[in-house]
This record gives structure tokens, C-alpha cells and sequence, in this order.
């Protein structure tokens, strides 16, 4: 089946959400819709789960909602527990970064054995990770939802991929896919259809889908910044129009959304002992008596903070059998506001010295303020031009972080109608769909560069041999440079330099050599002119509307028009080619250097050949200039006759009593080895020598001769490297358009 059903999965350190959609291969992988899911132990479809989870007395697993009503029956809670892989390996020296690489960069499923990558600490984090997926993915409503969305679109397999911050190294990445591999999702089929994992920066995602949604435009020199504020930490990339390439990376490991959390959570605790002083031992009993229960009263309030950013309106905190308290927008933006961070930060996180020494009583939104003023400094010093911003992360729909940056990063425009809680997820739907059509880019590239590109080259040869009378390609230029080397060495004759036609011919060959007519050329401007405008104007322009073609199939024709297709002047990495024959000419991205690499090549190829044309002329050179010779003697009766006569080895008499024309043949065939008087040399014209040497004779055999099976063969074998690292050059700028769409 050409349908796939992909999952976006962006398990976040605060919350998770999956967002799913269908795509066709016979539509270029094209998303319509992306339907709202109901994540488990949720009503609300398209709405987050929170990264935590527990276990009730019986042992299943069991998510927020319900640890936020029944936090007495739930032990071991597990918050906030997405990790950067590497940090919990410790430090790690060269040679071992390199054999954990070698151990995760492999189709294996199974986790290694190998103590660098069994720490406690990754062991631990292993087990969140596949715990709380599989509860996910187990969850017999939601796979059922995942089953019938295959099987209602016509889907044969599922691809699932899951996000990881952008500034995560590629160890990170392929350690915590071989996690994910120890999942459900790594077996071989999921809700009974085949599954595979891939992985993606959140990032990307988020800017492939605010480009399908809102038909983002990166402005040339220009990057779209994506803000992230997460649960732990906020991260900042700038990323450049194809998605891939990313040109800053930046963020804050502490001004995450959990700190605002943890001061809602002091506020509470002060006002609900304001409202009653005993209400302190009670209080204070809970927590002590019951771990969980302070995990389950930080849900709470972060909850109610959520309602309030979200509907601008108050919230409640029910915990325990204590009084409703009522979260006010006002305090929440007091507390957001005016209260110092710090405190909450070191009561509650890992929070530095150092860093708490920076934060002093600054507010939260004091903090964010100074982080994103230090990042447009960063970016200018950087030299990073903004011309977009970008929202992720459920804490970015707070009013502040919007207010803040337009504040910071004046006259920007801001995506306003995203949710930034499902950004990632969709995009990450669109990520899966994006790599398959770049992969099926990349076969219809491969039948191209196989294929056509040969075919194109040997149908464009006899443009490359050209024309005598248009003067067009580079036949001309060889046939004149023959005749001038054929004129000069005739003139020599003429003025007594050589005594024979048969000394004049010999030194005609001895010019024509391949090391000679190459050196010619390589510094005849005809030539490079010739060459050039058929790589350009023909062959790569030949190529262009195969590329052409291809970007209309994957709708992409808007982004490149016909002259952007041309791969002339594409930047190539060439080394030695011909059997050594040609320098290495390393790395090339100017025109005339690739015209004359190009250029070089076809002379190799074309000059043996050329010499054996030329030997074949000069032969017939010398008989036609016995013909020439017989003539202008014949006309001649006294002197003329005379030596006809001695050159054929007969008495005059016999010339007078037979005719003239009876010696002929003998006299041509004799004539190219004696030495004729000045007065016949004289005789023997340039228009006579031109008539002579047949230009549009050699012309008429070196396009016959290139575009025969031998030579089609060798010109395409020369020429494809060069061609080939063009077209792929030229491909991937193709490529990271069609990803990024």
C-alpha cells in the first residue's frame, strides 16, 4: 500500500502529546488534516498529558489525572524525567564517545551490555522513558484509535516519530531512539500494522509545520527563531529556509515553566496558612506522611495556572480536604512578575551557585527579559538576522512570554495563531511524511543520475561537435587550428624551409601530436567559449528540465524556476579523474573552473581520435596537391613538361607523342618527394592548400566519430563524475525544499 499512517510523538520533560495524520505516496505524501487525539486518562481531545506517572495499589500505571485526585493510593511518582542521554553517561573521553557511537549506530533493537552506557543513572531514565510510553501506546482506547485511523485510511504501515531537542549531539539522538526501540514501539507492529521509529529535531518540526499551516517564507540571509519554553528549560534556535541547517543554538536550563509552578505552589501554602494557622501541622503531616503528595499538589498548581493562561480568568487548587483556594489572573501575574525565582529554584532544582548569585531577586519575567536581550545580543554579535519567530511548548501560550519578546525583539513578526502545546507534535507528523517523500525524491535523483544524465550527454554530442557553417561548438575550433598548423607548414615549403611536400606533411604530424593540439586549446579561447556554452546552455540546461519535471511532481515548481535548475557553476569536490591523466583540481565553485575541467576532459577524449582524422587527411593532403601540382605543370608546355616528365621518370618526347595525361598518375604519386623549384612552389596558392585540406571533411568524421558507441561511451564516463556531483549538489538544495514543506 502507498498510505502511511503517521504519529507525531513529542514526549516533552512537561508534557506529551501525539498528533497523527495520513499521507499517500502517489500524492507526494501530502497532509490534508491533522485530527485531534485524546491522549489516555484525558476527555479533551488535542489536549497534553503531563510527563508523569505513578503507580495505584495494584501496580498499573496510572497519569496525572488521576494522581491528582487520589494521590493517597499512588506511589513512586515519576516527574519531569527526559534527560539529555550523554549527561547521565558522565564524562566521556573521545575514544569512548566513539564506541558508544558504534554501538547505537546500527539497525539493532537490543540494548548493549557494555558498562559505559549502563549507569545507574541511564538504567533509570531508560525505564521512565518505556514505562510511560508504553502506558501510552497500551492504552487499549488509544491504540484502538490508532488502529482504526490506519485501517479507515487505507494505511499499510505506521511510522512514529518522536521529537529530541535541537541541541542534542547525534549520540543523544541514537541512544534515545535504541530507548524507544525497547518500547512497544519497537516491536514489529503496532495496533497490527508494521511500525517504525524515526527521529527528529523538534525544531525542524516546528518550523515544517508553521510552514504548512501559515506558508512560512524564510527572507533570503534571513533565519526564523524558534522559542521553546518547556518545563525545565527554554531553548532557542535560529534556523535557516531549508529546516536543516541551523544556525544558533542557545537556551536557559533553569527558567523553564516548572519554576512558576513551584512559586504557585509557595503561594499556596502561604495563603492557605494564612486562611487557618493550623492548617500547617495538617499540611505539613501530608507531605511528610505521603511523598506523593506533594507531586500531586505541584500538579495542581500548575493546572491551575494553565486555566488561568488559557482562559484569563481564575482558577482553583483543590488539594487534600483543605478550603478551595482561588488563583487569580491579578496574583499570577504578581507572582510572575514581582516575585523573586531564586528562592523556589534552589528549594526545589539543582540550581547552581553561581547561577542563583546572577539571578538575585530578579522576577521570573525580569529573568526572561534579560535571557532574551542577552540572546539578541548574542544573535547580532552572531550575525543572525530574525525575521520570524516561532512559539513551542504549552508554556508559551502564557501572555508574558509573547509580551516579553515583541518587547525585546522589536517590529518581528510572531506566529500569533499556532498552539504552540501541539507545534511540535504536528510538525513532527509532518517530519515523517516530509523524509519519506525526500526519500522517494531521492530514488527518482538515483533513475537521473543512472539514467538520464548518459542519455542526455550522448544525445547532446553532436551540439558539442557543432556546426562549420554556424560556427558553433567546438569542431570549428579544432578544424580551424588543424588548418593554421596544415597553412604554416605549407608556407614553410612555399619559401624553401622544407624541400619535399612529403618534409612539410611529416612536420604537420609532428605538430598535430595529442600533447600539442591540447596545450592549443587549453589556451584558445574559442575552444573554452565552445565547451562553455554547450555545458551551459545545452547540457545543463538539458538537465534542468529533467529537475524541472521532478519539482513539479513534488510541488515544489514555485521554489525553482528553470535558471535556478542549472547546475553549471554548482560547487563540486573533484579529484584526480582519467586515470590520472587530468590534475587533481580540488574543490571548485567558480563556472570557469568547472567549464575548464570540463573542457579538459573532452580533449582528452576527442584528440586521439582528432589525430587519426588528421592523419587520414594529410594523406589525402599530399594526393590532392599531386592532383594541384599536375595541373599547374600541365599548363606549363615548356618548364611545366619538363618536369612532369622527370618526376614520372619519362622522356619528354614520350609526354609529346602520348599527352601529358598519360603520366599523370605515375607524376602524383612521385611529385610529394622531389624538390620543386621555387617558381612551382610559388604556384601552389593558400585557396589551392584550403582546397587541399577538407575542414568540412574533418568535421563530418569527428562528429561521426564522437558519436559512436566508443566514444559516447568514454565522454560519458568522463564526464558523469563531474556531472554527478553537480546534480546531487543541486538535488539537495531540492531535497531540503521538499523536506521543509
Amino acid at each position: 500500500m502507498s498510505k502511511k499512517l503517521y504519529i507525531g510523538y513529542d514526549l516533552g520533560d512537561g508534557e506529551t502529546i501525539t498528533d497523527n495524520a495520513l499521507a499517500d505516496s502517489e500524492k507526494n505524501f501530502n497532509i490534508i488534516d491533522y485530527p485531534s487525539m485524546t491522549m489516555p486518562s484525558s476527555v479533551d481531545p488535542g489536549k497534553a498529558l503531563p510527563t508523569v506517572y505513578g503507580y495505584d495499589n495494584n501496580g498499573n500505571v496510572v497519569f496525572s489525572n488521576v494522581i491528582l485526585v487520589t494521590y493517597k493510593n499512588i506511589k513512586d511518582i515519576s516527574i519531569n524525567f527526559k534527560r539529555k542521554p550523554m549527561d547521565l553517561l558522565g564524562t566521556l573521553g573521545y575514544e569512548k564517545v566513539g564506541a558508544i557511537i558504534q554501538l547505537f549506530d546500527n539497525d539493532g533493537k537490543e540494548w548493549p551490555t557494555d558498562s559505559i552506557v549502563n549507569t545507574p543513572q541511564i538504567r533509570e531514565y531508560r525505564k521512565k522513558v518505556i514505562v510511560f510510553t508504553d502506558a501510552i501506546f497500551s492504552d487499549a482506547v488509544f491504540a484502538e484509535k490508532i488502529r482504526s485511523s490506519a485501517q479507515n485510511g487505507g494505511a499499510g504501515e505506521i511510522v512514529v516519530t518522536v521529537g529530541h531537542p535541537t541541541k542534542w549531539s547525534k549520540v543523544d539522538a541514537l541512544i534515545y531512539k535504541r530507548i524507544l526501540q525497547g518500547s512497544i514501539l519497537g516491536k514489529k507492529t503496532y495496533a497490527g500494522y508494521p511500525v517504525s521509529i524515526v527521529l527528529a529535531q523538534e525544531s525542524r518540526a516546528a518550523f515544517l509545520y508553521e510552514r504548512q499551516i501559515n506558508g512560512l517564507k524564510i527572507k533570503k540571509d534571513t533565519c526564523a527563531m524558534l522559542i521553546d519554553v518547556g518545563s525545565s528549560t527554554i531553548d532557542i534556535t535560529a534556523l535557516t529556509s531549508d529546516s536543516r541547517n541551523s544556525q544558533y543554538n542557545s537556551g536557559n536550563n533553569y527558567l523553564g515553566a516548572r519554576a512558576i509552578d513551584w512559586l504557585i505552589f509557595i503561594w499556596y501554602q502561604k495563603t492557605l496558612f494564612e486562611i487557618n494557622a493550623e492548617y500547617r501541622v495538617d499540611f505539613e503531616d501530608i507531605i511528610v506522611n505521603n511523598p506523593t503528595s506533594e507531586m500531586s499538589l505541584l500538579l495542581n498548581c500548575r493546572k491551575a495556572k494553565e486555566n488561568v493562561f488559557s482562559t484569563g480568568v481564575l482558577s482553583t487548587i483543590i488539594f487534600a480536604d483543605f478550603p478551595v483556594i482561588r488563583l487569580e489572573p491579578q496574583v499570577l501575574d504578581e507572582l510572575v512578575g514581582s516575585r523573586p525565582v531564586k528562592p523556589v529554584l534552589k528549594r526545589y532544582t539543582d540550581l547552581p551557585d553561581e547561577v542563583a548569585v546572577e539571578m538575585g531577586d530578579k522576577s521570573w519575567k525580569e529573568l526572561f527579559r534579560e535571557f532574551l536581550e542577552q540572546e539578541k545580543s548574542n544573535l547580532a554579535k552572531n550575525k543572525t538576522v530574525i525575521s520570524r519567530i516561532i512559539f513551542t511548548g504549552s508554556a508559551s501560550r502564557m501572555p508574558v512570554v509573547k509580551a516579553v519578546t515583541k518587547e525585546v525583539f522589536v517590529g518581528i513578526e510572531t506566529a500569533e495563531d499556532m498552539d504552540p502545546a501541539r507545534t511540535i507534535s504536528k510538525g513532527l507528523v509532518a517530519v515523517g511524511a516530509s523524509n519519506d517523500k525526500s526519500i522517494a525524491f531521492q530514488k527518482d535523483i538515483s533513475h537521473i543520475i543512472q539514467n538520464r544524465i548518459p542519455e542526455l550527454i550522448i544525445q547532446d554530442i553532436p551540439d558539442l561537435v557543432g556546426d562549420m557553417e554556424e560556427k558553433t561548438g567546438i569542431g570549428p575550433v579544432i578544424a580551424d587550428l588543424v588548418q593554421e598548423i596544415v597553412f604554416t607548414e605549407m608556407d614553410k615549403w612555399r619559401k624553401g624551409k622544407y624541400k619535399t611536400i612529403d618534409d612539410a606533411t611529416d612536420a604537420i604530424k609532428a605538430e598535430c601530436t595529442e600533447e600539442n593540439l591540447s596545450s592549443r586549446l587549453k589556451n584558445d579561447s574559442r575552444y573554452m567559449e565552445a565547451v562553455g556554452d554547450w555545458y551551459t546552455n545545452k547540457l545543463s540546461k538539458d538537465i534542468a528540465l529533467e529537475l524541472q519535471e521532478l519539482c513539479q511532481k513534488y510541488n515544489v515548481k514555485k521554489e525553482f524556476e528553470l535558471k535556478d535548475l542549472n547546475i553549471s557553476g554548482v560547487k563540486v569536490d573533484m579529484g584526480s579523474i582519467n586515470g590520472g591523466k587530468m590534475v587533481d583540481l580540488g574543490m571548485m565553485d567558480v563556472l570557469g573552473g568547472v567549464i575548464g575541467l570540463i573542457a579538459g576532459i573532452i580533449a582528452y577524449i576527442a584528440l586521439p581520435t582528432v589525430i587519426g582524422i588528421i592523419l587520414l587527411l594529410v594523406s589525402m593532403l599530399s594526393a590532392t596537391l599531386g592532383g594541384i601540382l599536375f595541373l599547374i605543370l600541365a599548363a606549363i608546355p615548356v618548364g611545366g613538361y619538363a618536369i612532369i616528365a622527370v618526376v614520372a621518370g619519362y622522356a619528354l618526347y614520350v609526354l609529346v607523342t602520348n599527352g601529358v595525361d598519360s603520366v599523370k598518375e605515375k607524376f602524383s604519386q612521385k611529385i610529394t618527394g622531389y624538390d620543386l623549384p621555387s617558381w612551382v612552389r610559388e604556384r601552389v596558392t593558400d585557396s589551392k592548400i584550403k582546397e587541399s585540406f577538407n575542414s568540412e571533411e574533418l568535421l563530418s568524421k569527428l562528429k561521426e566519430a564522437m558519436t559512436g558507441k566508443e566514444n559516447s561511451k568514454k565522454l560519458v564516463d568522463g564526464l558523469i563524475t563531474t556531472l554527478n556531483a553537480q546534480v546531487s549538489a543541486k538535488a539537495d538544495e531540492i531535497k531540503y525544499t521538499i523536506e521543509s514543506m
